[in-house]
């Protein structure tokens, strides 16, 4: 072969089954020919890795993975690549030959129409995309890398300085330095001039350069020099596309000028949203060009007959390429933006495009494993039936209302949550409603009322005659119960509603005041009570009040100052009663705390006038958490009632956390809501009783000595018997792991434990690997496959192995307890018991492979896995890290040896707890705080992270966190 190939020195030779034809490029990296596949009979391009670099190791794994990255790509805007060989020591590449010219040279003819940039923009964007989604960033894109076909098909070029989103390191040959500057300087992002690692957005700025050059016909950074050209890239801000040409379509060009944010991490526009620009105004063009205007004679036949040819023609062109793009986009973009738009937690916008894709492609098989995450189904039914259902986002008082169908409606897909709802009917009055939180779907049924029907200032809570779980921490061991439909008022009862009774001598009618009067198990008289329930100036009336009355102004404030008689007797006047505890907390749902809390009178400024608050609850219902605190009719047991919600001076946990207090009491915050039933029936002796008040002071504790818990420990050993191994079945289809389902001999009764090991398809054995708890959904879930592998996968994609034990009461090894909560039977101790040794005969199988590094196992537990963290790795010392996602102590007691209290300052090794501040199932201060106190590790190795969430954490946080403290403490991955 000729020493120099930068001349046509080689044409007419045969090259293994290729005989080249004529030199039809050349570069620093390798030439091109235009050859022929004389075993095929077709034309191609012969590329050969050029002279200077054919002895280089970096150069040839360069050329290499061009070829690797084109082929990866089999997608009509990415140019095919055939085979890569070598021929008299040269590395060569086949690709296929497209007649036409590159779009430099297009660009170098001059201006370009706007159809025939906005059709090349969006192909090269769907091209880009394809490539995203498999990980690949092309890094050089430039008019010189993008061929236009004859017939206007734009194909991407030259995937030389391609990176792929696993590692290179493999090879032992580093094809980039760090520090090192890629691409062509005109063209280069920010990042890279800085010599930055390049990422997708890289290429987004690339692809917005290309499109400014082909709108404007000019660079919008240039200079005399490569190097001046990268300062302006830094430092300055290019003339607006609009200005050099107003005709261009304006979306089109705000996508342009959003490419070039130079921040990357607000460059959030993306390929994908270049492919739906493009087809959008395709779509607009095509509509224009079938107006025809009206009145407007031909003067000859022939010429119509042409032009109607003519547009027949363009219509058909911009039909095939409308079809064309957007059978592009569905299939090769849509998978990758759902999935991007989902790990954003943006599911609404996730389920748009999800569903566009769909209408395309019906029963999309990329979006299979996606609907789950972003959508939920609705099954929702009327009394009558035949009404609108509409929603929208919680909080968003002025946004735009979606429709969901007419009711009823059974499994109806909608977005993940939360949403506002509201159910209407013509002639009967609209129900409004929230919900549900992201863990649940819509499942409910709605009674519509005719407006006359309405008590003033109620909403209907529509029970559906459904089971109730309260969702009270300390509370949520009780069993569920069944509610009967209820009124329930809108609003806290006001200073105006409230001053009625006073006028009208409410504190002198004692047929109000039904309940015996006590304080600190001390009875009261009547007279005695009522003599203190006084204002500051010795009126009858609430504690603030001054003369018989509120402050000017503060009508439709909340009354408060009142104590629970007072509110009691109220009740009484207007033909109601104060609320169970199950009635108001089903009406405030706290599983909703993450949306409700944040946008609550919690402000520490003062009261609210009612239903000014953004802080809407169910069925149309307000101000449950916080500005006034609302008593309910239970008692303790102890003389206390309870009173719920938390008031504006208090933090917001207390709009999950329960509180009770003397029925005396008058504080300023006190204030309460009313309720009645609907129909004439009672509330169940069991409902309106006596709760007890089970929360813990963990303050006021203290755990066990070490001598005792030595005693402790010697439930949970074991025999380390042989462990019968069996490999039960191998799933090799997903992209980034492979799962064996695997089980053993469990250290009790016989029985085995199966678990599934994931192992990951990146890196290098022995893995790191990370025992995984579940949430408590798997008490009463009875198989365990399908697994959701979302809560883990980035640990497989980061290289190490995850390992996902059934554990003794979860799963089809379930049916032993009923729920998370602690109690003090021996069978909860039990199966503590039983779930630590389950956790130490997995990390014994762990310990056998010859593929698992025994010395660096962590744990990762979820909601009860995360409060399971406080407990197990105390027992099992092979643990050497572990991550606890919204967990926290429960407020319930257990045997002194299964209570988590006495085990977590044990808990001495590394630990990196991600909290929700709203968080229902394990409040801030009474769950979450004082286990991060109690945790035994040093201080520089424990680490809380609290988020403006509820029992949930950011995605993008929590696999950053996570990753984070694993390679600080199990260290990097191979």
């Amino acid at each position: 072969m000729a020493d120099d190939l930068n001349a046509d020195l080689l044409a007419g030779q045969t090259v293994s089954h290729y005989r080249l034809i004529r030199l039809i490029g050349a570069g620093a990296m390798g030439v091109v020919y235009r050859a022929r596949d004389e075993s095929l009979e077709r034309d191609v391009a012969l590329k050969f890795l050029a002279t200077g670099a054919a002895t280089d190791a970096a150069s040839k794994l360069r050329f290499i993975r061009e070829a690797k990255a084109a082929s990866a790509l089999d997608h009509p805007n990415v140019a095919t690549v055939y085979e890569i060989g070598e021929w008299r020591d040269r590395l060569f590449i086949a690709m296929a030959f497209y007649d036409g010219e590159t779009l430099k040279e297009r660009l170098a003819r001059g201006t370009m129409l706007s159809d025939d940039v906005v059709g090349l923009v969006g192909q090269v964007a769907a091209g880009l995309a394809a490539a995203h989604a498999r990980g690949i960033v092309h890094r050089d894109l430039k008019p010189a890398n993008i061929a236009v076909t004859d017939q206007g098909t734009a194909k991407i070029l030259d995937f030389g300085l391609a990176k792929f989103s696993s590692s290179e390191q493999d090879t032992g040959i580093h094809v980039t330095q760090p520090g090192t500057t890629l691409g062509t300087a005109a063209y280069m992002a920010p990042e890279q001039v800085r010599a930055e690692e390049a990422d997708s957005r890289s290429d987004v700025w690339a692809l917005g350069v290309v499109a400014y050059e082909m709108l404007t016909g000019r660079l919008p950074f240039d200079g005399e020099n490569s190097f001046a050209i990268m300062q302006a890239i830094v430092t300055e801000t290019p003339p607006s596309v609009a200005s050099l040409r107003p005709e261009a379509p304006p979306e089109l060009a705000r996508l342009v000028e959003a490419a070039l944010e130079k921040d990357r991490s607000k460059r959030s526009v993306t390929s994908a949203d270049f492919v739906r620009a493009a087809a959008a105004i395709h779509d607009r063009a095509t509509a224009d060009r079938t107006r025809a205007p009206a009145g407007r004679a031909r003067s000859a036949r022939g010429r119509a007959v042409a032009a109607v040819a003519l547009v027949a023609l363009s219509l058909a062109g911009f039909a095939w390429w409308r079809q064309h793009t957007r059978l592009q986009w569905a299939r090769d973009v849509a998978p990758l933006e759902v999935r991007r738009l989902a790990d954003n937690e943006q599911y609404m916008e996730a389920f748009d495009a999800a569903a566009r894709a769909e209408a395309v492609i019906p029963q999309h098989p990329g979006l299979a494993e996606l609907w789950p995450i972003i959508s939920r189904t609705a099954s929702i039914a009327s009394t009558p039936a035949g009404a609108d259902v509409v929603y929208r986002r919680y909080g968003a008082r002025e946004g735009e209302w979606r429709t969901l169908g007419r009711t009823p409606l059974v499994d109806v897909k909608y977005p993940r949550g939360p949403f506002e709802w509201k159910v209407a009917l013509s002639g009967y009055s609209e129900v409004q409603d929230i919900g549900p939180p992201p863990f649940w779907s819509m499942r409910t049924s709605y009674v519509l009322e005719q407006p006359q029907d309405v008590p003033d200032g109620m909403v209907r809570v529509s029970t559906g005659g459904e089971p109730f779980q309260i969702f009270f921490p300390g509370l949520d061991h009780l069993p569920e119960v069944k509610l009967d439909d209820y009124w329930i008022d809108r609003h806290e009862v006001t200073n105006a509603e409230f001053k009625r009774f006073v006028d009208a001598g409410g504190y002198r009618h004692l047929e109000f005041w039904r309940e015996s009067f006590a304080e600190n198990g001390r009875m009261i008289s009547p007279e005695e009570a009522l003599r203190r329930f006084v204002d500051a100036t010795g009126r009858p009336g609430p504690s603030n009040w001054e003369s018989g009355s509120y402050p000017a102004g503060q009508d439709d404030y909340p009354v408060t100052g009142v104590s629970w008689y007072e509110a009691a007797a109220y009740a009484a006047s207007v033909g109601k009663q104060l609320p169970t505890v199950f009635h108001w907390s089903m009406a405030a749902d706290q599983r909703m705390s993450g949306s409700v809390a944040p946008v609550s009178n919690f402000s520490a400024r003062g009261p609210q006038a009612v239903s000014t608050s953004r802080a809407w609850n169910r069925f149309g219902a307000t101000d449950f958490g916080g500005n006034a605190k609302e008593w309910v009719s239970n008692s303790t047991g102890d003389g206390r009632r309870y009173i719920l919600g938390g008031a504006w001076n208090e933090p917001v946990y207390m709009f999950t956390d329960g509180d009770a207090r003397s029925p005396m009491t008058r504080e300023a915050t006190f204030g309460f809501r009313c309720m009645k039933l609907v129909g004439p029936t009672q509330i169940a002796a069991e409902i309106a009783g006596e709760i007890a008040y089970p929360f813990r002071d963990y303050a006021g504790e203290r755990p066990v000595s070490d001598e005792i818990f030595a005693q402790y420990l010697n439930f949970y050993r074991y025999d380390r018997l042989d462990l019968a191994t069996r490999v039960e079945r191998v799933d090799d289809s997903a992209a980034d792991w492979r799962v064996e389902k695997v089980s053993f001999s469990a250290a009790y009764g016989g029985e085995r434990i199966v678990a599934y090991v994931f192992l990951p398809k990146k890196g290098t054995p022995p893995y790191q690997t990370v025992v995984y708890f579940p949430g408590s959904g798997a008490i009463n879930t009875r198989n365990s496959e399908p697994i959701n592998t979302r809560s883990f996968d980035f640990l497989l994609k980061s290289g190490r192995s995850v390992v996902f034990p059934v554990y003794k009461g979860t799963y089809e090894r379930g049916g032993g307890i009923i729920s998370d909560y602690p109690n003090m039977t021996a069978n909860w101790r039990d199966h503590m018991v039983m779930i630590a040794k389950d956790l130490g005969r997995t990390i014994d199988y762990l310990s056998s492979r010859t593929d698992i590094a025994a010395d660096r196992i962590g744990y990762m537990g979820i909601s009860w896995g995360g409060a399971m963290g406080a407990m197990l790795p105390a027992i099992e010392p092979r643990l050497k890290a572990s991550v606890l996602l919204v967990g926290g102590l429960y407020q319930q007691r257990s045997l002194p040896e299964a209570d988590a209290f006495n085990f977590t300052p044990r808990v001495k090794i590394p630990t990196l707890m991600l909290s929700g501040r709203y968080d229902f199932f394990y409040p801030t201060q009474s769950s979450q705080e004082p286990m991060f106190a109690l945790l035994g590790a040093a201080a520089n190795d424990k680490k809380r992270i609290v988020y403006d969430t509820g029992h949930t954490i950011p995605r993008n946080e929590l696999i950053k966190e996570t990753l984070d403290w694993f390679d600080k403490y199990l260290g990097p991955t191979q």
